[in-house]
């Protein structure tokens, strides 16, 4: 392991998320408004995380407005 020098930083492992909000059309029988998005889904996606994970959430907007994002 001499050769690779110190290797303690391959110990630590977090999960990176990309997250892109952005506006989409829904279209019900008579009517059709806009909607807010994340990645493409609507309510977002479901993260699963456990006690002590390390999460990196990248946060992407990219409507007009500021979001508030809670979890």
């Amino acid at each position: 392991m001499a050769m690779f020098g110190d290797t303690s930083w391959l110990t630590y492992c977090a999960v990176l998320f990309p997250v892109l909000i952005a506006m989409a059309k829904a279209d019900d029988i008579f009517l059709e408004w806009h909607v807010i998005t994340i990645n493409g889904t609507f309510l977002g996606p479901l993260i699963n995380i456990t006690t002590n994970d390390n999460v990196r959430v990248i946060v992407f907007n990219d409507i007009d407005e500021p979001q508030l994002m809670t979890w």
